[in-house]
């Protein structure tokens, strides 16, 4: 579903370029924002890039990575990926710096919602 929805926009889905990308924004974002001090601050700050980057989207594609993929990251395991209609692609991590996969978990109603790495 991902790859039908890029061809939408002729750009193929290059997801170790993006995790590069997203691996250097997040390291130096997280350097700036240790060094601004207050916990409140870093919440607003965290707040905004989310709801900047995600506000309004819509998912228009969702699978679990490739094995390739997981092995550009250097996991064994692989996670849950939803597109998003700018090109966006989110996955879970099992910590900020991306040791590994995780599993995502939500709540549909008064149901509990586990996505488990595989």
């Amino acid at each position: 579903m991902i790859r039908a929805a890029r061809k939408a926009n002729k750009r193929p889905l290059d997801l170790g370029k993006m995790i590069r990308l997203a691996r250097r924004e997040s390291s130096a974002s997280a350097n700036r924002s240790t060094r601004r001090g207050s916990p409140a601050s870093t919440d607003q700050r965290w707040n905004k890039v989310a709801s900047d980057l995600l506000a309004g989207r819509t998912i228009v594609g969702v699978r679990y990575m490739t094995t390739q993929e997981a092995k550009q990251l250097d996991w064994k395991d692989r996670a849950l990926l939803l597109a998003l209609d700018d090109g966006t692609v989110l996955y879970a991590s099992q910590d900020e710096e991306g040791n590994g996969p995780g599993a995502l978990f939500g709540r549909s109603g008064d149901t509990d919602l586990t996505f488990p790495t595989l």
